[in-house]
C-alpha cells in the first residue's frame, strides 16, 4: 500500500498480519498492525503531517465555534470559516467545501515547510484526517486544541490501518473470518485507534518543544515509541 511504502519491515508486517487474522487472533493482530506503522516511514510521516496540518484546523474550528455560538448553525459557520482563511470563493452548500478548503490550507503549509509528498495517497490521509474532525464538530463539543490534536490523529492511525486491512491478501483472510469476528475485528482497531491517538498527543503536549512548533525528528520519535509499546500492550498472553 502506497500510503504505507513497500519497505522489506512492511511487507513482513502484512504477512504477519495475515496470518493473525487468519488464525483469528486478533490482539496479536492489532499489535502487528502497530507495529507495521511504526516501521513505515510513509505511515509515521502522515501521522506527523495530519498534526501539523491540525493547528490549521483547530484554528478554522475556533473561527466556526464561535459564529455557530450566535447563529446556531454550524455548516454555515465553517463554511465562513474557510472562506476567511483560505479567501477562496466557496458556495455554502457546495459538497466538497471543507475538503476543497481544507486542500488549500494543506498547500500553503506544505510551501510553508518548504515540501513535497512522493504519494498522493499521503495527501489524501493528512487532509482526510482533518476534513472527518471538522465534519464531525457539531459546534457544541467545546474542542481544546489537545482534543482536536488526537481526533485528528485518531483519523489518521485508523485510515492507515485501513490500509493494512484494506490489502487484498488480508481483506481475503478477514472474508474468511465470521460476519461477527469482523465486526469485533473492526471494532478493536478503532479502540486501538482511539487509545494510541490519546497517548500520542498526551506525550506531545507535555514535551514543551513539540508542543510549540512539532518538529519531525521529535514528534516522529514519539509517535514510533507509543506505537512500539503497544506490541506488548496488545499481544495474547
Amino acid at each position: 500500500m502506497p500510503v504505507l511504502g513497500d519497505g522489506a519491515s512492511v511487507k513482513d508486517g502484512l504477512k504477519s498480519l495475515q496470518t493473525k487474522i487468519t488464525d483469528g487472533k486478533y490482539n496479536d493482530a492489532v499489535s502487528v498492525a502497530a507495529r507495521v506503522i511504526a516501521v513505515s516511514e510513509p505511515g509515521t510521516r502522515s501521522l506527523f503531517l495530519s498534526l501539523r496540518l491540525a493547528k490549521v484546523g483547530y484554528q478554522l474550528y475556533s473561527v466556526a465555534e464561535k459564529e455557530y455560538n450566535e447563529t446556531g448553525d454550524y455548516r454555515s459557520a465553517l463554511a465562513h470559516a474557510l472562506i476567511k482563511e483560505t479567501l477562496h470563493e466557496f458556495t455554502e452548500s457546495d459538497p466538497s467545501l471543507v475538503e476543497e478548503g481544507v486542500k488549500i490550507c494543506w498547500d500553503r503549509l506544505k510551501d510553508e515547510m518548504g515540501i513535497s509528498i512522493a504519494h498522493e495517497e499521503i495527501d489524501d490521509l493528512v487532509v482526510n484526517s482533518i476534513v472527518n474532525v471538522l465534519n464531525n464538530a457539531s459546534g457544541v463539543k467545546g474542542f481544546d486544541y489537545g482534543s482536536f490534536l488526537e481526533d485528528a490523529c485518531e483519523n489518521g492511525i485508523k485510515m492507515l490501518f485501513d490500509a493494512e486491512v484494506g490489502s487484498k491478501e488480508n481483506k481475503d483472510a478477514l472474508l474468511g473470518r465470521s460476519y461477527q469476528e469482523q465486526k469485533e475485528f473492526e471494532k478493536m482497531l478503532k479502540g486501538a485507534s482511539g487509545e494510541l491517538a490519546k497517548e500520542i498527543v498526551s506525550r506531545i503536549m507535555n514535551d514543551k518543544e513539540s508542543k510549540e512548533d512539532m518538529p519531525e525528528k521529535i514528534t516522529k520519535s514519539i509517535l514510533e515509541q507509543v506505537l512500539n509499546e503497544a506490541i506488548d500492550k496488545y499481544t495474547s498472553s
